[in-house]
C-alpha cells in the first residue's frame, strides 16, 4: 500500500511511505527556493508523479488542504 503524507505547515513536505517503509521525502522549499514554504504543491505533485497512490494523508495546524489545493492547483501550471 503507498500512501502519500503531506505536511502542511512553515516548512511543508511530502512523503511517500510504501508498505511502511519510506519510499521517497521531499521539502517544498528545496523545489520552490523559498525558505518556509507552507504550500506543498509541488513536493506533492512530485511524489504523485512516481506513479498511482493509495491514500493520501495530511498534517495541517490550521489550513484546510481541499481549500489550499483548490486555490493553488492552477498556480503552478500558469509559472511553467
Amino acid at each position: 500500500m503507498r500512501i502519500l503524507g503531506l505536511g502542511v505547515a512553515h516548512d511543508s513536505q511530502a512523503v511517500i511511505l510504501n508498505d511502511g517503509k519510506l519510499e521517497s521525502y521531499i521539502k517544498e522549499e528545496s523545489l520552490t527556493s523559498k525558505k518556509r514554504d507552507s504550500n506543498p504543491m509541488k513536493a506533492a505533485l512530485h511524489c504523485l508523479s512516481l506513479g498511482r497512490m493509495d491514500f493520501v494523508a495530511y498534517s495541517s495546524p490550521t489550513a484546510d488542504i481541499a481549500e489550499l489545493f483548490a486555490t493553488n492547483f492552477w498556480k503552478i501550471f500558469a509559472e511553467k
